[in-house]
């Protein structure tokens, strides 16, 4: 009897140990992809320009990530694309109105149809959400206002607050499930007053917007920024974070950043942000006080504005 119930708990302990290790090397294979990926950087002469006007990143089935073209706009912002067995989510829409030359409705609108098929879901609702209100992350936002089973939230401080349900803004963090995929919306200004982050439990990354990034973090409101850093501070010591994916690179790997309307940037660092490179940051801003200064940490840059 003791050798049967001996042996049952070493299963047990046995396929936790598994799970939970394989766990660990689909959290690594997902950060090798980010950091392994070149992305499209633009080009010197962009009349020359033959490469698509959206870049394309599987993580996963279920995860994406898009980013624009720099010869279709020199801000290239990155796009994410969240799906779940009830609903998506579209974080940010990129640059460009004209579809056109910016095509985002159709490979988000074609992506999410083969997610459906290959899990034979019923249709999909589409949430477009946005990192904060500059016209480079929701000027694609007319692709997606008349498509069915689709909800674009206006990007004003209102419209985030009513529709994510925020009981203390922005104090308090809120949750939003897209169907066995939970998220946690966490409130971010200072960069803008209605900048949120997506904390994804599946993938484990944290979507930062302009909020953190590799490059100059804008920053206009120096106390509420300060506060938000601290937010995804408590964050990254309460949950699960493989890394933080914002919406620029700006940074080369030479450790300078590149000029304010390049549109070629070679040589970029990685997307990907550590927790460490947060942990760092939030400790050279505490340094700073009530002070703030231009000061580059690592990969970013304090960019104080008024």
């Amino acid at each position: 009897m003791f050798q049967n119930i001996f042996y049952s708990r070493y299963i047990c302990f046995y396929l936790i140990a598994l799970f939970c290790s394989a766990s660990a090397q689909a959290q690594t294979n997902l950060v090798d992809k980010v950091k392994s990926k070149r992305w499209i950087h633009g080009q010197q002469n962009c009349a020359l320009n033959k490469q698509p006007a959206i870049d394309v990143l599987k993580l996963s089935e279920s995860t994406y990530i898009f980013r624009q073209n720099k010869c279709t706009h020199y801000e290239a912002p990155f796009i994410y694309l969240l799906l779940g067995k009830q609903k998506a989510l579209l974080f940010d829409t990129g640059a460009t109105a004209d579809t056109e030359h910016f095509p985002l409705s159709q490979l988000v609108i074609q992506t999410v149809k083969q997610f459906q098929a290959k899990f034979q879901l019923a249709p999909i609702e589409l949430i477009v959400a946005h990192s904060h209100s500059h016209s480079d992350h929701y000027a694609g936002d007319g692709q997606f206002r008349a498509l069915a089973k689709s909800h674009v939230i206006k990007p004003n401080l209102q419209s985030v607050v009513e529709f994510f349900n925020f009981k203390d803004w922005p104090n308090s963090n809120s949750n939003f499930d897209l169907g066995d995929r939970m998220l946690t919306v966490i409130p971010i200004p200072g960069h803008q007053q209605e900048s949120i982050a997506i904390y994804d439990s599946e993938s484990q990354f944290v979507l930062s917007g302009d909020t953190f990034y590799p490059g100059r973090l804008y920053i206009r409101d120096w106390n509420q920024f300060s506060n938000s850093i601290e937010q995804l501070t408590n964050l990254s010591l309460s949950k699960e974070i493989i890394g933080f994916l914002g919406a620029h690179i700006e940074m080369s790997e030479e450790g300078s950043d590149f000029p304010v309307g390049a549109t070629y940037q070679p040589n970029e660092v990685d997307l990907l942000l550590s927790t460490h490179e947060l942990m760092e940051l939030h400790s050279i801003i505490k340094q700073l006080g009530d002070s703030p200064s231009i000061m580059q940490v690592g990969d970013v840059i304090l960019y104080p504005v008024e």
